[in-house]
Parts: C-alpha cells; sequence; structure tokens
C-alpha cells in the first residue's frame, strides 16, 4: 500500500516547520504533527507561530499546494519519519514519550532524529524502545539515523538550501536517509555512526558558545580597563587571521539552544563512570554554560547601576538576537535584564520592532505607548543588535536634538567602536545615523 505521506514530521516549532516548508518546496508531501492544540489550530488558519523573512509567503505556498498538511497527530502510513522536538537537559523520557507515536509501515519505517541530544543518547534510549516497538531489530524492523540541525534561527529556511544536511548511522540506514535527501535535492555529509552525528551537532554548538564566550570575556576585560574593544579588535586581529573567530562582544549568549546544549552535552557524561578522575574535564561544558551566566550577570549589575540614575527607560530589543531577525524570546538575554530591573522597581518599558506586543503583554513586560513619546525617558537600552534601532534613535534625535539621554549601547549601534564606553549620557544629536 502506498504511504499517505512522504514524510511525519513530528514537532512543529521552528525547526520542525522550517524544514518541512524545505521539502514542500521541493515537491515532497509532509504532514506536521504537534501536542500543541493553539498552535496547531493557528498553523491550519494560515497563521505562523513565529517570525522570520519569507516565512510566511513559504507557508502559505505550501499549504496552498496541497503538500503540507498540520495535525494533532498521525495515525496513517508512512515510510519516513522525522523528530524535530528539543531534547530538554535531564529529563532522558521525553523523546522516548514521543517515539512511541509511531505507526507500522509495509516497508521498514526510516526514523530520523533531528533533535540535539546527549551523545549515545539514540543508541542507549531510544534504539531498544524501537526494538520493542516495531518487534524487529535495525536495518531489519527499521532504519535509524542521527539527522542533526545546525541552521541559524531567522535564516533557517535560507541556510536549509544550502546546508549539508549531516546524517549519520549505519551504512544502510544513512543509505536510506541519504535517498530521501537526494530526491529532495539536498545536500548531504554522512558519519558512521549515532554517536559521531551527535556528537558533531552537539560540539558545533559549544564550540560557537565557547568561542562568543572569549569574545564577551574581552568585552569585559575593554570595559573594566577602558578600552574601546572595536579598536581592539581592528587591531589585533589585522594581519593576525588566528584571531579571526573573535567578534564584537555582547550582553551574553541568550536564546534556546547554544546555552542549553552545552547541558546537553553535560549530559552526555552522566553515566560514564571512567571520566570521574577527570573532573574538569567532564565538567567543563557546564563551565562554559555557567560562564555565560556570568557575563549576564556581570552587565545585568552595570545596567542595574545605570538605571538607578535615570527616572524611566526603555528597553529596545526584547527578542534574543536582533540580526537575523527573530522574535524567539527564550532565554532572551533582554527579558532577563528587563525582569531583573522590574524586580528591583525601577522604572523601565520596552519596545521590539519584531516581537508583538501582543506577546510582550503574555510575558507581563511593561509596553511603551504606541507611537513611542520619547519624552518620557531619560535613559535607552539596547538590548540586542537589530541595526534597525538606529532608525529609531534617528527619529528621537529629530524630535529633540539637544536633549541629554543615558545610553546603554554594547552593540556600538550608536556609539563609536573606538569610544572606550559605550554607556553614559549623550545629546541626543549623537543618535543620528552614522
Amino acid at each position: 500500500m502506498k504511504p499517505q505521506v512522504d514524510l511525519v514530521v513530528v514537532g512543529a516549532g521552528y525547526v520542525g516547520l522550517t524544514f518541512a516548508l524545505t521539502l514542500v518546496s521541493r515537491g515532497l508531501e509532509v504532514i506536521a504533527v504537534d501536542i500543541d492544540a493553539e498552535k496547531v489550530s493557528r498553523l491550519q488558519k494560515g497563521e505562523t507561530p513565529f517570525f522570520e523573512e519569507g516565512i510566511e509567503e513559504a507557508f502559505k505556498a505550501g499549504l496552498g499546494s496541497g503538500r503540507l498538511r498540520i495535525e494533532r497527530e498521525f495515525q496513517g502510513k508512512a515510510a519516513n519519519w522525522i523528530f524535530t522536538i528539543p531534547y530538554l537537559p535531564g529529563n532522558v523520557h521525553h523523546y522516548q514519550e514521543a517515539i512511541r507515536s509511531i505507526t507500522s509501515h509495509d516497508e521498514p519505517p526510516l526514523i530520523m532524529i533531528r533533535g540535539t541530544v546527549p551523545i549515545g543518547y539514540i543508541r542507549s534510549r531510544l534504539l531498544p524502545l524501537l526494538e520493542r516497538q516495531l518487534s524487529g531489530i535495525l536495518d531489519q524492523a527499521f532504519y535509524l539515523v542521527s539527522l542533526p540541525e545546525r541552521s541559524l534561527a531567522g535564516a533557517g529556511l535560507k541556510e536549509l538550501e544550502t546546508l549539508p544536511q549531516l546524517i549519520g548511522g549505519s551504512v544502510p540506514s544513512t543509505r536510506k536517509a541519504s535517498q530521501l535527501f537526494e530526491r529532495a535535492g539536498l545536500p548531504t555529509v554522512t558519519f558512521p555512526s549515532l554517536e559521531a552525528a551527535e556528537l558533531a551537532k552537539v560540539f558545533t554548538n559549544f564550540s560557537r558558545l565557547v568561542q562568543m564566550n572569549l569574545s564577551n570575556f574581552l568585552g569585559i576585560l575593554c570595559q573594566i580597563y577602558g578600552v574601546g574593544e572595536g579598536e581592539l579588535l581592528e587591531g589585533l586581529k589585522k594581519g593576525y587571521p588566528r584571531l579571526d573567530f573573535l567578534k564584537s562582544p555582547s550582553l551574553g549568549v541568550g536564546g534556546f539552544c547554544l546555552p542549553k546544549d552545552a547541558l546537553v552535552l553535560q549530559d552526555s557524561f552522566a553515566e560514564r563512570r571512567d571520566l570521574d578522575g577527570v573532573a574538569l574535564l567532564k565538567d567543563f561544558p557546564r563551565v562554559i554554560y555557567e560562564f555565560n551566566q556570568e557575563v549576564i550577570r556581570f552587565h545585568g549589575e552595570k545596567i542595574r547601576q545605570f538605571v538607578r540614575r535615570s527616572r524611566r527607560a526603555i528597553a529596545m530589543g526584547i527578542a534574543f538576537k536582533g540580526f537575523p531577525r527573530t522574535d524567539d524570546t527564550r532565554d532572551s538575554v533582554g527579558v532577563k535584564v528587563v525582569r531583573d530591573l522590574l524586580q528591583q522597581r525601577l522604572s523601565v518599558e520596552v519596545v521590539d520592532r519584531t516581537v508583538s506586543p501582543e506577546k510582550m503583554a503574555l510575558m507581563e513586560l511593561p509596553l511603551a505607548p504606541d507611537p513611542v513619546d520619547w519624552g518620557r525617558y531619560d535613559a535607552v537600552l539596547l538590548l540586542n543588535n537589530d541595526p534597525g534601532y538606529r532608525e529609531v534613535l534617528a527619529k528621537m534625535a529629530r524630535i529633540d536634538p539637544k536633549r541629554f539621554v543615558a545610553l546603554y549601547d554594547p552593540w556600538r549601534l550608536v556609539v563609536s567602536r573606538e569610544e572606550s564606553v559605550f554607556q553614559s549620557s549623550f545629546p541626543t544629536d549623537r543618535f543620528s545615523l552614522k
């Protein structure tokens, strides 16, 4: 019997939906399922639950083609299943429950694990469950691969078109998965084991967090010693490409993936007794995670001191990053900063170019009036790197060019990269576009 769809995507969040849309655009028939009834209802009405450039058009095209369906569950027959739900550090059972949704097929199904999981998790936790559930062994009753995602939040649709899909597993299973992506015209890289692909993904995110921590540590050192980090970075890297990995510092790394995935890597060691004698090695991922939290706390204290001298502050940028633009506020440093200020009973209101006022209201964040009354504020906090805030501040300058406003601009959207401070009181005519 012919399967009803080419692929079942379990989890219609950002990772699952962008992946489904990419395959649908290349001719495959996909059903995306999610246990969140409200999310499914919105998707079925044609509403995308998150922001990304081009995703609304791609979603409407997918629904209009008839090759994409959104449901609460799938009970038909499908040869290919992909699980895009997140692994939550410390919760080894979350994925196991989702795996139980797989229904048998006339041919052995291909099961692909898209989430970032601890190294060894698929083989030790999911493989035995599948053998019991599908009454057989790997590469006979079913195929199983690790298929981790690597796309950048806010640029998922664009990157999925070009980034090779990482596929790890046995030869028969990786061959089966490669054939599916060849059919869709997507490039692939294969690894000889499940563990190799798991390691490739979790280390990719962990190494990015380490690099960002180094850049942020440099930013803190520059702030302590009164050095302009932009000028320093330019001088350090000039003719010396070995330091090209250093980027502009930030308030700390937010978002759902990178800090979490350090703890996912830590979970890989939970049952490794052979590492008990090398505690620092075993705890290195957690140390990197905690260092990032310290960076956030450092800037949080500086911002508290800054805002205490002000009558009312406006915080710009509640999404965890501003470039590429996203409305994802999960583990956002900006949200943490604003909530900390509110707990200190300091006056702050928020605005974001991408996050909807409705979403911010649900988070119980105090909204700036629309349109913004710039006369209400004597402090401005730039909390993500959306370059569009330059134009917002330029508008403030045009209204009242000589009024002094305290500005916290660690992203150097307004303050010059050569200046040794990024927090001070500036006349608003400094906010004119550079």
